[in-house]
């Protein structure tokens, strides 16, 4: 997501960033990178342990999906997985491994 620019031609300007709580880890990596934290101001209703105002209550919520960094992680870490188990060597040694059962 894009915060902009607020401060232009030496100007002072603030820049708000929304974080929902599956990303507040990518949020302390970037305070713990630059060495500063961020002022957090949490919006009535919206701290991420209150429970749903009662017009929610007994719904069915959805539930959340993965973030795309750790989705596309489990998804590298699998390709990897299945490049090692078809290298050559490996598939030559699976082989001699089922000889040797028979």
């Amino acid at each position: 997501h894009r915060i902009g620019r607020t401060g232009r031609a030496g100007k002072k300007g603030m820049a708000i960033s929304l974080v929902s709580p599956k990303d507040e880890q990518f949020l302390d990596n970037i305070e713990e990178l630059i060495g500063r934290k961020f002022e957090r101001i949490i919006y009535p209703g919206y701290a991420m342990d209150s429970s749903l105002p009662e017009i929610y209550e007994g719904t069915n919520t959805p539930k959340l999906k993965k973030s795309r960094y750790k989705a596309t992680q489990e998804h590298n870490q699998m390709l990897a997985r299945k490049q090692e188990k078809n290298k050559p060597s490996n598939i030559r040694r699976e082989k001699a491994k089922r000889r040797k059962k028979r």
